[in-house]
């Protein structure tokens, strides 16, 4: 949106100007007035020129029309020309991080059902050690294994425990990594965010509010450089 609204500005920068001035004014004199043989005829002061001014007796007024047409104007055009190839760079800009996106939100959900297949195996390892090592014991209680051995198995149970432990974090390590991939992690979590209540300013005149008359969002799409071809 800022490169449209700047491009838009660029582009009005090349284009004729047109003004119209206008003017009123409102006058009062004072003083004295001579004649020709050097006598004073009438004397004014500061007072009678304020009256003047609010009888309206010496008015005053002007108009006229400004034209200007921009004959090279190169630094405008160079300008309008680097906003619009900005427009267009930010655009792919954009087309490349929705992409991005798409290929993080892939690789999140492959991990996803890589660590929920890795569950399933570390859990099916551990269960075969926790039966390994039962039968362990009671071959060292029939005599037919050393204590070595069993101590061995308990050690095989131990990290398979701690592979299916492994697991399971990388699993919901890749669920929270999907989630924020997505954009829906704080949903998920339950965590709810409050906007500030904006305070607007008190405007003594609105119909002169410039902020509020510069509305380029009808522009957007007159402001493109596609719009402009066509």
């Amino acid at each position: 949106d800022n490169s449209r609204i700047q491009y838009l500005y660029a582009r009005n920068q090349v284009l004729p100007q047109f003004d119209i001035v206008g003017g009123y004014n409102l006058s009062g004199s004072a003083g004295r007035v001579i004649n020709s043989a050097g006598q004073e005829v009438s004397s004014t002061n500061f007072g009678n020129a304020v009256e003047q001014v609010f009888r309206r007796d010496l008015p005053g007024w002007n108009l006229g029309v400004n034209v200007g047409i921009p004959v090279f104007n190169i630094a405008a055009r160079a300008e309008a020309r680097r906003s619009e190839l900005e427009v267009q760079r930010v655009r792919l800009q954009g087309t490349q991080t929705r992409q991005n996106i798409a290929i993080d939100v892939r690789a999140t959900a492959r991990a996803i059902d890589t660590a929920a297949k890795e569950i399933s195996a570390s859990r099916a390892a551990r269960e075969a050690a926790e039966q390994n090592l039962d039968a362990e014991r009671k071959r060292y209680e029939n005599g037919m294994t050393t204590n070595f051995q069993v101590l061995q198995v308990q050690q095989q149970l131990s990290d398979a425990r701690a592979r299916e432990l492994q697991a399971l974090v990388s699993y919901n390590q890749a669920l929270a990594a999907y989630h924020r991939a997505v954009g829906d992690l704080l949903e998920v979590r339950h965590i709810a965010t409050e906007d500030p209540e904006q305070v607007e300013e008190p405007v003594f005149f609105p119909r002169f509010d410039k902020y509020k008359s510069l509305t380029y969002a009808a522009h957007d799409k007159e402001a493109t450089p596609e719009d402009k071809k066509q």
